[in-house]
Formats: C-alpha cells, sequence, structure tokens
C-alpha cells in the first residue's frame, strides 16, 4: 500500500452477478472468499459460509469454482487469488497486506461509509462505534455504526473487528468474539514486534 492512498480507495462500487468461489487456510480455519470482476465480494470464517453463501445466491450471485464457459472472467480469479496470498501474507505478521485488496462489497451507502471508515482504523489499534459514528459526523448514529459493521461482507479485509464498544468490551462480531479477540491480540503482537505465541 503506497503512502499516499486514502483509506477505504480499494472499496469499488461496480458489480457482476457471477462470482468465482475459493478458500483459504488461516489459524482461524478455512476462510471463503467470493470475487467478482470488480473485486473481492463477500468472505467468511468456515462456520458462517454456507449462509453467505446463501445469501448472495438470494441476491442473485451465482457461484463457479474454476475457469470455463459460465464462469466469472480472469479479473475474478485474480482478485481471489490476490486474496489468498492477502490473507496468507496477514497471518504471517504483514498486516497491511489486506488492504491492497480490491474489495467490492454490496450494502447502502451509508454502509459503505461506515466500511469506509473501519479501513481507516491502523492494525492493532481499536475505535469504538460511538468514534466511527463522530468521523461521519453522526454523533448520534453508534447503533446504526454497530449495524453496519454486523452487516460488513468482508469481516477480515474491512477490520470491524478492531471496532469495540465504548467501555473496551469487544461487542459482536460475525465470526464470534473469540475470532475477534484473536485478531485483536495477533495485530497487537505483530506490531509490537513479534508473533502471536
Amino acid at each position: 500500500m503506497s503512502g499516499t492512498r486514502q483509506p477505504g480507495s480499494h472499496l469499488k462500487n461496480e458489480h457482476s452477478l457471477a462470482l468465482i468461489e475459493a478458500s483459504v487456510n488461516s489459524p482461524l480455519g478455512r476462510i471463503s472468499l467470493f470475487a467478482g470482476e470488480a473485486g473481492l465480494i463477500a468472505c467468511a470464517f468456515s462456520d458462517g459460509s454456507k449462509d453467505l453463501k446463501k445469501k448472495l445466491a438470494a441476491h442473485g450471485f451465482v457461484f463457479s469454482r474454476k475457469s470455463g464457459k459460465n464462469s466469472p472472467g480472469s479479473k475474478a480469479q485474480r482478485h481471489v487469488r490476490a486474496a489468498q496470498r492477502a490473507v496468507t501474507a496477514y497471518f504471517r505478521g504483514s498486516l497491511q497486506a489486506l488492504d491492497r485488496t480490491t474489495l467490492a462489497p454490496c450494502g447502502t451507502t451509508f454502509q459503505k461509509q461506515v466500511w469506509k471508515a473501519l479501513c481507516a482504523v491502523p492494525a492493532g489499534q481499536t475505535r469504538s462505534y460511538a468514534a466511527i459514528a463522530a468521523r461521519l459526523g453522526k454523533h448520534t448514529a453508534s447503533r446504526a455504526a454497530a449495524n453496519a459493521c454486523g452487516a460488513n461482507p468482508l469481516p477480515l479485509f474491512i477490520p470491524c473487528h478492531r471496532i469495540i464498544r465504548t467501555g473496551g468490551e469487544l461487542g459482536g462480531y460475525s465470526g464470534g468474539t473469540a475470532k475477534k479477540k484473536f485478531l485483536l491480540h495477533h495485530e497487537a503482537a505483530w506490531r509490537r514486534g513479534r508473533a502471536v505465541p
């Protein structure tokens, strides 16, 4: 990621209904990845991948695991391969690796504003839901910001795990609070210059 790149600038708005599906192993288990021509659309930890796939199908997306006449094009394949490499690099300590992945999540305008704000939170740091709402100029919208975090279709790439409650409690996470705690510990440890034991 170049030093001049704006946080959240890797978020795209174009969508194609054809998605390529792949997965990557991580210390938190298998992560399913779904990419289209515009970028990575969604991801899920193994325990949530079936539900995510159903939601995507309900929105008209179709899936492929390989190249072929009816599969997504080479851009989608490049996006999913880049995401696989980024996940591997992230868990090996390159905390900014995920920032270089082109993302194309579906969401409302407000959700996308929140997700862009989440991308501005540096690895190893946290912010409150209220702070995210305030960053958007919506000081009374902390609950709406929390709901947008909960609707995040890219929970590792759009770092909602870095958002906690004002009192310091972890709050929710689509992968579960144990995964959220692991990710926060992983990032803090690497920022201090050592791997998670």
